[in-house]
């Protein structure tokens, strides 16, 4: 990687984590995850394969910005992952379909 071949101390280096950081934050800004109801899915053809798809997309991008754990500083990572994409695009989400928050059944089935 290529942090092991700059020194930590480089300004380079702080200058492409830094573009990381904000196009991880630009992706998920991008990210629209529909807010619909149960009612609503059921009626609206295609609208359940729409939001199966978003939440699914969110998903990914979660799991891929968790990959740079080890890389951008914690409050970074916390910031884009909890107070962005969960809390401002899966949960909401969520919450509108009705699951339980604390069904761990229903979120196996979301993201299996």
């Amino acid at each position: 990687m290529v942090i092991n071949y700059l020194s930590l101390s480089s300004k380079a280096l702080h200058e492409l984590l830094g573009m990381v950081a904000v196009r991880l934050t630009e992706a998920v800004d991008a990210l629209d995850v529909p807010l619909w109801g149960p009612s609503v899915i059921k009626t609206v053809p295609g609208a359940g394969k729409l939001c199966a798809y978003r939440l699914g997309m969110s998903a990914r991008l979660l799991r891929n910005i968790c990959l740079w754990k080890d890389i951008l500083a914690g409050p970074v990572i916390e910031k884009i992952t909890m107070d962005e994409l969960l809390k401002g695009e899966m949960l909401p989400h969520v919450k509108s379909m009705g699951l339980d928050l604390h069904d761990a059944r229903a979120w196996q089935d979301i993201f299996i």
